[in-house]
């Protein structure tokens, strides 16, 4: 699944997402068109916000849209950070 999400990079072979070879170059756009299920995942383990983060960086997010977004969230759901 790291591969098929860009976050790890093939050392050989190649993967294919909706028809296109998946590389550094089609990864972002092809990942919009993806969803990952982390139940039963090692990320499970990680706090809501070591959870938000995560996420917003497997989705190219910058560190401001990351931050605001769990501010956002902080006071909608009231956990704290």
């Amino acid at each position: 699944m790291r591969l098929i999400g860009g976050i790890l990079r093939a050392t050989e072979g190649e993967i294919r997402a909706f028809g296109e070879r998946i590389t550094p170059k089609t990864c972002d756009r092809l990942r919009s068109h993806m969803g990952f299920q982390n139940d039963g995942s090692p990320y499970q383990d990680l706090t809501v916000e070591e959870n938000l983060r995560f996420w917003g960086e497997l989705y190219s997010l910058d560190k401001r849209q990351i931050e605001e977004g769990i501010g956002s969230l902080s006071d909608m759901f009231a956990f704290s950070r």
